[in-house]
């Protein structure tokens, strides 16, 4: 189940073409028959004694995330809008979906949980803390923002995003936004 607004999204990444895409990042790991989720009733969601309330944050790596929040566990699961010690997807990225994600960021944080379950994790990140791992996100956009001004070539900004973060995992994603947002300067 997802929000009604979040699932043409969905179905659209598990069309052939996104599918035949993903089974070459995946080989072997993908169902042949996947299936978009149900629209949600409403907005919430009970878990076990808590109540789960998925809520719309705006653009972040691709249009309409969403969060799940379970306050009675202090936890927020953030799909896209929070990465743990992995570069962020800005391939396509806009100074107003750089914006849209700050303040996605902002409304998590004003959830003030004590874990966060990112979507993207490097496996060597230490632990889960929200705090500490919205703080690095909004380090990392606003230093590749920079970065990307300063930048008039992917080498440079691949460069000064990599000496700015040299742990990072996936630095891949680095890679394709420096190209795709600088490849045509070069």
């Amino acid at each position: 189940m997802a929000l009604a607004e979040s699932i043409p999204a969905m179905q659209e990444q598990i069309s052939p073409g996104y599918m035949q895409v993903w089974g070459g990042f995946f080989p072997g790991q993908l169902t042949a028959k996947p299936v978009a989720p149900a629209p949600l009733a409403g907005t919430t969601v009970p878990v076990g004694g808590s109540v789960a309330t998925v809520i719309l944050v705006g653009t972040t790596d691709t249009g309409h995330s969403s969060i799940v929040h379970v306050p009675g566990l202090s936890l927020v699961v953030s799909g896209d809008v929070v990465y743990n010690q992995t570069h962020m997807w800005l391939a396509g990225s806009t100074p107003e979906s750089r914006a849209s994600w700050a303040r996605a960021l902002d409304a998590v944080a004003a959830l003030e949980a004590g874990t966060l379950i990112a979507g993207h994790r490097n496996p060597g990140a230490a632990d889960d803390d929200a705090r500490r791992q919205i703080g690095e996100c909004r380090r990392y956009l606003g230093d590749f923002e920079v970065a990307l001004e300063r930048s008039s070539a992917p080498a440079e900004l691949i460069d000064r995003m990599t000496a700015a973060y040299p742990d990072l995992a996936n630095p891949y994603t680095l890679w394709v936004a420096a190209y795709d947002l600088l490849g045509a300067r070069t």
